[in-house]
């Protein structure tokens, strides 16, 4: 393989040019907006890409996904409409999770995933959380966190963010570490999860979605490769398909890329 890791910044950015691919819009257009029979082509998109996934991730490739952070509040059906008058309707769970449209979309995505871990600053360092923090405000209701090597048992689940760094704790305290594995790392802005993709094995295969990989790129080698798109194209959804595709190094699937989708 060429690559040694694939990321994909960010999740958030993906999500809105897979609506933009489904609703046919272009740069510049302010008059095309999401609408409910959006959701379901869109949603289905992003679910049939994140199980693919684990493809790559059986090819030996590690996998980052980063993404904003979104507390989501469920309701039960018809739970949203209030009767007038009456006080709001209080909503059946509260879930804090990747930023992701639709209610089974960052479920979907986050099922895929081997390791997820919530960013936050502790201490003025951005630390990635192992353990699950509960959500100031709810009764009760967590930032949503999973792992596959215990990773609790790595300076108490508060971890450096650094995938090398990782790896050695876990193999010198003789974890279950059996990479690769599909990462999210999902945080507020500013919280370097951008940066942290240089500690992942290189070289490093960047799809930036989020126009955030300039403050990396004096630090890339030319082994390294960034593809941009702009999430409000619509033309840059089979551009993306094709790159992503390509990563796996299987000319007949990226063949069925570039027919289905048109890809010059």
């Amino acid at each position: 393989m060429k690559f040694k890791t694939l990321a994909i910044d960010s999740a958030s950015e993906l999500s809105r040019l897979i609506f933009s691919f489904d609703m046919k819009k272009h740069v510049g257009d302010y008059e095309t907006i999401r609408a409910v029979q959006n959701y379901p082509g869109a949603t289905e998109r992003l679910n049939m890409m994140a199980r693919r996934l684990r493809d790559f991730k059986a090819s030996g490739l590690e996998v980052v996904i980063i993404a904003h952070e979104g507390i989501d509040k469920i309701y039960a059906k018809g739970g949203m409409i209030g009767t007038k008058g009456a006080p709001a309707p209080e909503p059946a769970a509260i879930k804090g999770r990747i930023d992701i449209p639709g209610s089974t979309g960052p479920e979907e995505v986050m099922r895929v995933a081997d390791n997820i871990f919530r960013v936050r600053m502790i201490n003025g360092s951005p630390t990635w959380l192992a353990n699950p923090e509960t959500i100031p405000g709810s009764d009760g209701a967590c930032w949503q966190v999973k792992d596959r090597f215990h990773a609790q048992k790595i300076r108490g689940g508060l971890l450096p963010p650094s995938y090398s760094e990782i790896a050695a704790e876990a193999k010198k305290l003789s974890l279950n570490w059996a990479p690769p594995y599909i990462w999210i790392i999902y945080g507020g802005i500013g919280f370097h999860k951008t940066r942290s993709l240089l500690t992942f094995p290189r070289p490093i295969k960047i799809l930036d979605v989020d126009q955030g990989t300039d403050s990396i790129r004096a630090e890339l080698t030319p082994d390294d490769q960034v593809f941009r798109f702009n999430s409000e194209e619509s033309d840059d959804y089979p551009r993306f398909m094709l790159e992503f595709e390509s990563t796996l190094e299987d000319p007949k699937a990226t063949e069925n890329v570039r027919k289905r989708l048109n890809v010059k």
